[in-house]
C-alpha cells in the first residue's frame, strides 16, 4: 500500500507542473535483483509486509514493502523444502522453489503451495506441473485466485479461511481422480478378479488388486505340500500413487526394507491339485497360513506409513537423514506401530472423527524431534510446518486415503481359495462332461459317424463390493466350455477308421471353441471297438467304449427325375439293385407309384450281386407324379426304398430372351434392341396369338401383329427401349394366346438416366444434427446451438480447377457462408461424379472460439438433379464455440 501512495504522490507532482512530463507508475516499480525473490501476484495492492518473513530450514530474512526478500533456500540434497511466508508465526503463504520460472513468486506458485502441503495430495507424490494443470483446469480456478488475493490483501492466510479449504479437498479429489484415469487404475467402487491358466500350466492374473489395502497371494502343491509361489503382495492401489509418492518412501525407507517381488504370472511343474490363495490378512480362514501373517505383517506397516504421511508428509526425509534425529526418528515410528497394533486388536474401524484426532495426537510428538534434532531458525520452521498440516485435518476428505486402507484391512476378512488341477502336462479346472451321442452305431462299410460329448470347466471369479466401513469379496462361480481338452482316439478292434479326424501335433484330438469332442468314425467290414480316453487323470472323466456295426443291407440307386412327359407317352429309364450282404436276397413285390410300371420279372439276387431295372413312366394327365418305390425283401427293409418324380404335361408356349435393358441414356440418338423369341414346342397343336401390346418406352418390330404358330415353329420380335425420361421402366410383358395363360409372361424393364448433371450454382442446405460431442481440448459445455449455423445456409459449387481442389471426376471449389472472420481455409473442394457428391472443407482458427473446423458430407442426388440428400460430420476441437456433430443435411437446387 506504501508504494502504490508513494507512486500516485509522484504522479501528482508531475502533472501539476506543466513544464514536466508525467512519468509511467512503472517506473517506481521495483525489480528483484538475480539473488533476490519478488512475490508478483496481480491484485494484491493493500498486504502489509511490516510483520512478515521469510523462512526456510536453513535462514530467516525480512521482505521489503515491494514484497522483494533475499533469496533464503539452499539445497539440502535430501527434498526441496518451501520457503514460508510467516506473520506472528503463523503461515500466510509460501512457494516451493522448484516451482518458480524465475525469481518472482507468482499467483499459481502460491496456489501450488496450499495444494502441495495438503497432506491428502502431499502423501501421493504428483508431479507439481501435473497438479498445477487440474488446478488451472478446474472451474474453481478464478474464484480460487481471488480468495488468495482477497485474503491475503487483508493480511490473513487462506489456510484458516474454511471456504478455501473446502476447494482445496474438492480439487484435489478431480486431481486424484484424474491421475487414476491417466494411470488406468480403477475409480469404481465394485470391480472384479480372476485368474487366467492356459493348458500348459501358465497361472496369471492382473498385478494390482482393487483394494486399498495390502492383499497376498500364494499357490501351494496340496499333493506334495511344496509352494509353487511363497506369500508375495500383490500391488494395491493405496500404495501405486506415484513413483515418488511419501507412502511408499515411508514404507520401503522407514518401516521395512522392500525385498517382495512382484509376480504376475507362475507355471505349474508338478503333476497334482494347486490350491491358489488370497488373503488380506484379517483373521479368517485358515489363521495357520503363512499368506495370513505374512499379509498382514505388511499391512500394518503400509497403515504405518499412511500416518506418518498425515503427520509429516514434507520435510521427513530431511529429519531422517539427520544422524542426531535418527533416535527420535525410531520413537515416533514406534507410536505409530504401536498406534496400529491398539487398531488391530480392537478389530473395528475408527470413525473420521476418531481418526483425526488419533492424528493430532500422534503429531504432537514431533514436537520431541525438533527438541532433540534442531534448534533456532530449524526448529521453528519445523514447527510451524508441521503444526500447519495438523490443522488442515478437519473432514473424511482430508484423510480418504488412510480411511479408505483401514476399511478395506481391518474392516474386511478375506481369505479366498480356489483349485486347480494339474495332469500330464494339462492344466484344468473342475471339470464335467455332458454324454450327446451314441455309443454304438449301425450302418454301411464307409459310412462316416460322429461321436461327440460337450465338457464344462469351473470358472471362478470374484467380485468386489465396497461398503462405507467395509468391503467384500465374494467367489463367483461359473461353468464355461471346456476349450483344448485333449483325447487320444484308438481302435481296439475291428477295421474301422479313425484317420480323418483333425489331429494335433502331438497326435491328439481337442475340444473345439463349443467345449466339444467330436470324433469321426468310419464303417469298417468287420464290428469294431473304438476307444476314446483323456489324455490326463481326473476322477469324474473317464474313457468312453464306441462300437460300430456294419448292416446287412440292400442298395437302390439310379436316376429316377424323369422330368416332363407329355400325356398319353411312354419315357423309360433304369435303377439298380444292390445286394450288399453274404445271403441271397429274395424279392417277394415291388411296389410302384402311379403311372410307374417295370417289365422286371421277379427273381432272386446273389450275395454282393446287383440288377438293372427297367422303369416306365405313362403320365395319363397333365400333374406331378411323385413316390416312393419300395423293394420288399428278407434282408434289408429300412434301405429299401427309393423316390421317383415325373410331370405329365400338355401344350404350352415358350418365350425366352434377355429383355433387362439396365440403365439408357434418356432421348438416345441410336436406343438398344434386345429379341424376344416365341416358341411352340408341342408335337400336335398349334396356338393362335394375339397382336403384342408394348408399355410406354418401348416399341417392337418383327412378328408383332401375332397369329398361327404352328407346333416346332419360332418367331422372334426386335424389341428397342427409347426413354424419355430419367426413371424406371419396370413391367411385364404378356403374350396373349388360346392355349397357355402361365408360361406366357416375361420381365421387360429398363431405366432412363441423364450424365448431363450440372450441380454449379447456389443450393440451399437444411440440416438435423443427429449428435453431438463436447470439444476434446476443453471442459466447456458443446455449443450444439452453434452447430445449427448450417441450417438454411446456401452453398455455391464453382467449376473449374483451385489451389485447394484435389483431381477428381468433376472437382470444384465450394462457396459456404459458414466462416467466421478468423478462420483461414486449407482445404476447399468437392467432388461430383454424376451420383455422388462429396464435400470436404478445413480451415484455421485464432482465438478463443473453437480450434479450426474440418467438414465433410457424402450425399446422392435424386433422379430430377435437383436434390442431394445425405449425411455430414463437423468437428470444431477446443474453445467455447466447440464441438462434434453429425447428422442429415438436404442441398436443394435455387
Amino acid at each position: 500500500m506504501k508504494k502504490i501512495l508513494f507512486s500516485t504522490l509522484f504522479i501528482l507532482l508531475f502533472t501539476c507542473n506543466s513544464n514536466i512530463e508525467p512519468l509511467d507508475p512503472s517506473f517506481f516499480i521495483k525489480e528483484p535483483a538475480p539473488d533476490e525473490v519478488k512475490i508478483s501476484i496481480e491484485g494484491l495492492n493493500d498486504i502489509d509486509y511490516t510483520e512478515v518473513t521469510a523462512i526456510t530450514i536453513d535462514s530467516t530474512v525480512t521482505i521489503s514493502s515491494d514484497g522483494i526478500f533475499k533469496n533464503p533456500y539452499s539445497p539440502n540434497g535430501v527434498e526441496d523444502l518451501p520457503v514460508l511466508l510467516l506473520e506472528n508465526d503463523e503461515i500466510l503463504m509460501g512457494y516451493f522453489p522448484h516451482t518458480l520460472k524465475s525469481n518472482k513468486a507468482g499467483i499459481d506458485d502460491i496456489i501450488l503451495f496450499y495444494f502441495l502441503t495438503y497432506p491428502e495430495l502431499a502423501i501421493q507424490g504428483y508431479d507439481y506441473e501435473f497438479v498445477l494443470k487440474e488446478i488451472k483446469t478446474s472451474d474453481e480456478y478464478l474464484k480460487l485466485k481471488g480468495l488468495v488475493v482477497s485474503d491475503l490483501n487483508s493480511n490473513k492466510s487462506p489456510l484458516i479461511n474454511d471456504e478455501f479449504n473446502a476447494m482445496v479437498r474438492s480439487i484435489t479429489i478431480d486431481i486424484k481422480e484424474a491421475h487414476d484415469e491417466e494411470t488406468s487404475k480403477t475409480k469404481k467402487e465394485n470391480a472384479s478378479y480372476k485368474f487366467n491358466f492356459d493348458r500348459e500350466g501358465k497361472v496369471s492374473w492382473e498385478n494390482q488388486f482393487p483394494l486399498y489395502a495390502a492383499v497376498g497371494i500364494s499357490i501351494q502343491n496340496t499333493t506334495t505340500f511344496e509352494y509353487l509361489l511363497e506369500p508375495k503382495l500383490l500391488e494395491t492401489k493405496s500404495l501405486v500413487f506415484s513413483p515418488v509418492s511419501f507412502v511408499s518412501w515411508a514404507f520401503n525407507e522407514v518401516f521395512t526394507d522392500n525385498n517382495d517381488v512382484k509376480v504376475e504370472s507362475a507355471t505349474f511343474n508338478k503333476d497334482g491339485y494347486y490350491k491358489i490363495s488370497i488373503s488380506n490378512g484379517n483373521l479368517v480362514g485358515n489363521a495357520d497360513d503363512p499368506l495370513y501373517d505374512y499379509v498382514r505383517a505388511r499391512n500394518k506397516l503400509f497403515v504405518s506409513a499412511n500416518l506418518l504421511g498425515y503427520i509429516i508428509p514434507i520435510s521427513s526425509k530431511t529429519i531422517k537423514s539427520n544422524s542426531k534425529c535418527l533416535n527420535s526418528f525410531i520413537k515416533l515410528q514406534d507410536e505409530i506401530n504401536l498406534y496400529v497394533t491398539k487398531l488391530i486388536f480392537k478389530q473395528s474401524v475408527p470413525n473420521s472423527g476418531e481418526l483425526i484426532g488419533d492424528i493430532i495426537n500422534l503429531g504432537s510428538n514431533t514436537d520431541e524431534i525438533f527438541v532433540a534434532c534442531y534448534s533456532g531458525t530449524a526448529s521453528r520452521y519445523l514447527k510451524i510446518l508441521t503444526d500447519g498440516f495438523a490443522k488442515r485435518l478437519s473432514t473424511l476428505e482430508d484423510v480418504s486415503t488412510l480411511a479408505l486402507m483401514l476399511r478395506d484391512f481391518m474392516g474386511s476378512k478375506i481369505y479366498l481359495e480356489e483349485q486347480r488341477n494339474y495332469s500330464k502336462g494339462l492344466s484344468f479346472g473342475n471339470l464335467k462332461g455332458k454324454d450327446e451321442s451314441e455309443l454304438e452305431f449301425e450302418g454301411e462299410p464307409e459310412e462316416s459317424f460322429n461321436y461327440f460329448k460337450t465338457f464344462e470347466e469351473l470358472e471362478v471369479s470374484y467380485d468386489i463390493t465396497r461398503n462405507v466401513i467395509s468391503s467384500t469379496v465374494k467367489q463367483q462361480d461359473k461353468w464355461i466350455k471346456a476349450v483344448n481338452l485333449s483325447f487320444l482316439p484308438e481302435v481296439k478292434t475291428g477295421d474301422a477308421d479313425i484317420s480323418q479326424n483333425a489331429y494335433d501335433n502331438k497326435g491328439h484330438i481337442n475340444t473345439n471353441t463349443e467345449g466339444k469332442i467330436e470324433v469321426k468314425l468310419v464303417m469298417g467290414e468287420k464290428p469294431s471297438e473304438v476307444i476314446i480316453k483323456p489324455t490326463f487323470d481326473y476322477e469324474t472323466i473317464k474313457e468312453a467304449s464306441v462300437k460300430l456295426e456294419p448292416n446287412k443291407s440292400i442298395g437302390l440307386s439310379g436316376n429316377l427325375d424323369f422330368g416332363e412327359v407329355k400325356i398319353n407317352t411312354g419315357k423309360g429309364q433304369t435303377f439298380v439293385i444292390e445286394n450288399k450282404s453274404a445271403e441271397v436276397m429274395t424279392i417277394s413285390s415291388i411296389d410302384l407309384p402311379e403311372g410307374f410300371s417295370t417289365p422286371w420279372q421277379l427273381q432272386p439276387i446273389n450275395p454282393f450281386d446287383s440288377e438293372s431295372i427297367l422303369l416306365v413312366f405313362e403320365p395319363i394327365e397333365v400333374k406331378d407324379y411323385t413316390g416312393t418305390i419300395t423293394v420288399n425283401n428278407n434282408i434289408d427293409n429300412v434301405n429299401n426304398q427309393i423316390e421317383v418324380i415325373g410331370f405329365g404335361t400338355d401344350d404350352k408356349i415358350t418365350l425366352e430372351g434377355n429383355l433387362d435393358f439396365g440403365d439408357v441414356l434418356i432421348n438416345p440418338e441410336t436406343p438398344p434392341t434386345r429379341v424376344l423369341t416365341i416358341s411352340n414346342h408341342n408335337l400336335n397343336k398349334s396356338i393362335n396369338v394375339n397382336p403384342i401390346v408394348l408399355p410406354d418406352g418401348f416399341t417392337a418390330t418383327g412378328w408383332v401383329n401375332g397369329g398361327v404358330l404352328n407346333p416346332s415353329v419360332q418367331q422372334q420380335i426386335v424389341i428397342t427401349f427409347n426413354p424419355t425420361e430419367v426413371k424406371t421402366y419396370d413391367s411385364v410383358l404378356v403374350i396373349n394366346n388360346d392355349v397357355d395363360d402361365v408360361n406366357n409372361k416375361i420381365d421387360l424393364k429398363g431405366t432412363g438416366i441423364n450424365d448431363q448433371v450440372n450441380i454449379e450454382g447456389v443450393w440451399f442446405g437444411e440440416t438435423n444434427v443427429t449428435k453431438c460431442e463436447p470439444a476434446r481440448f476443453d471442459t466447456v459445455t458443446p455449443n450444439c446451438e452453434m452447430h445449427t449455423v448450417l441450417n438454411e445456409r446456401d452453398v455455391e459449387f464453382l467449376s473449374g480447377f483451385s489451389g485447394f481442389c484435389d483431381a477428381g471426376l468433376e472437382c470444384g471449389t465450394v462457396v459456404f457462408n459458414f466462416y467466421t472472420n478468423s478462420e483461414s481455409i486449407y482445404r476447399n473442394k468437392y467432388e461430383f461424379d454424376g451420383t455422388t457428391l462429396s464435400i470436404d472443407v478445413r480451415t484455421n482458427s485464432s482465438g478463443n472460439f473453437f480450434n479450426g473446423r474440418v467438414f465433410k458430407y457424402t450425399g446422392t442426388i435424386n433422379a430430377t438433379g435437383d436434390k442431394f440428400e445425405g449425411t455430414y460430420t463437423m468437428d470444431m476441437p477446443g474453445g467455447i464455440w466447440g464441438a462434434y456433430t453429425e447428422g442429415t443435411m438436404t442441398f436443394t437446387k435455387k
